[in-house]
């Protein structure tokens, strides 16, 4: 581990110091100081506690490693001050602590508390906990980081925080990639998720977070676990490949889900269920392994305008006692029927096109009480619409063909 004076302190005033330990040096900073660290292997002693206003730490290849032995609670590193910049830290979790119970509780690596904190291309690998905590009021701007297998979830929001998050790469974290929760807003944008063994984002409690334009892939459960009265936005993202549905919708939650690309899932694309809501518009829902979007519960959900095809069992499965609406949909070449309505659902479809599915462009069965009007089926395998069971339901002003037959019904 480095012991020579790899460290400068260079204060406004351009006077340098040199420094042995990152402590020292920390403890003589002053505010707007600069903190440079040089190449290395830096084995801490204590706990590190950043609270003087603007001052900026540059590392260049230093890699950090948490205290040995260490008896305290305390994230390795504690923001406490507006304006700090800190790049290119590399911290390095502790084996010891992650296969074996060890000595000490350090679970958080980087933890904000407040102020407008920019981290910059840093990397948190092999933590034993959480590898940043976002909290109180504050808004820190972290890009360019990565954050990578990481014990318990990558990075947590609580409180009032609004965070902005660019371009930062999560991979191969054990536990979520990151959890929002109380009312934290913030946006995370353009950020790459890889290989999540839970769920990649999980939004609880009265969230209201941004995703936009990320790439979700792989998560061994879902890319997004939505619930409890989070109304977070979910917008052009890139979702394939997971595990379970790619989104799943839970509880009481009414996120908004607009042009994302949702594929090759190895359950479905969307579910709906319990209590939740929600806006689903302007999605592109294909070849995913199970239905395209399955509500259930006593969901009341719209989906809008979406694309939803080559789904191996089918483009929407509805049932228990939901209430979708059905808009403006195209629902083609699924390798079940367009549409399943059953349990005790009423749902509205209107203004749809079911095309080209193997089985019939809709089915309905159960107890359910759809309404069907203005919508166009053609061209299903088995036919246009199949009554079954007990259903009871409403189909006026929809155009359905059957070979070279168009009935008006």
């Amino acid at each position: 581990m480095k012991a020579t004076e790899s460290i400068q302190l260079v204060s406004a005033t351009g006077e340098i110091r040199n420094f042995s330990r990152i402590a020292d040096a920390l403890d003589c900073a002053g505010s707007t100081d600069t903190l440079k660290i040089s190449p290395g292997d830096y084995l801490l002693e204590a706990p590190l506690v950043v609270t003087q206003h603007n001052l900026a730490i540059q590392a260049s290849r230093a890699n950090l490693h948490p205290p040995a032995h260490a008896q305290t609670s305390s994230p390795l590193l504690t923001v406490q001050a507006a304006g700090v910049t800190i790049s290119g830290l590399q911290i390095v979790g502790s084996a010891e602590k992650r296969n074996g119970p060890g000595t000490g509780v350090l679970d958080v690596c980087i933890a904000i508390y407040e102020g407008d904190v920019h981290l910059e291309s840093c990397c948190i690998t092999g933590w034993h906990g959480s590898g940043i905590l976002i909290a109180g009021s504050s808004s820190p701007h972290i890009s360019n980081c990565r954050l990578h297998d990481c014990f318990a979830p990558a990075m947590v929001l609580i409180g009032h925080a609004n965070p902005t998050v660019v371009n930062c790469t999560f991979e191969h974290n054990q536990s979520y990639d990151i959890v929002c929760k109380d009312e934290v807003r913030g946006s995370f944008l353009t950020n790459k998720h890889l290989f999540c063994c839970r769920n990649s984002i999980l939004g609880m409690d009265r969230s209201t977070t941004l995703f936009k334009d990320n790439y979700i892939a792989s998560s061994m459960q879902s890319a997004f676990l939505v619930q409890g009265h989070s109304t977070c936005v979910i917008q052009e993202n890139t979702i394939e490949g997971c595990g379970q549905h790619q989104i799943q919708v839970i509880q009481n939650a009414n996120p908004k889900v607009l042009s994302n690309t949702i594929s090759r899932g190895h359950a479905g694309g969307i579910l709906v269920q319990d209590h939740a809501c929600g806006s689903f518009v302007s999605n592109t829902i294909h070849a995913n392994q199970a239905c395209g979007i399955l509500t259930m519960g006593q969901t009341q959900s719209i989906c809008l305008n979406n694309i939803v095809t080559n789904n191996r069992l089918g483009g929407f499965f509805i049932s228990d006692k939901s209430e979708p609406t059905l808009d403006s949909n195209i629902i083609r070449s699924n390798g079940h029927h367009g549409v399943v309505i059953g349990g005790e659902s009423s749902p509205l479809l209107q203004d749809n096109k079911m095309a080209e599915n193997l089985l019939f462009g809709c089915q309905v069965e159960g107890a359910a009480k759809p309404c069907l009007q203005l919508n166009n089926i053609e061209g299903n395998v088995k036919g246009g619409v199949c009554l079954a069971g007990r259903s009871s339901s409403s189909v006026c002003h929809n155009v359905i063909s059957v070979g070279a037959a168009h009935v008006m019904q």
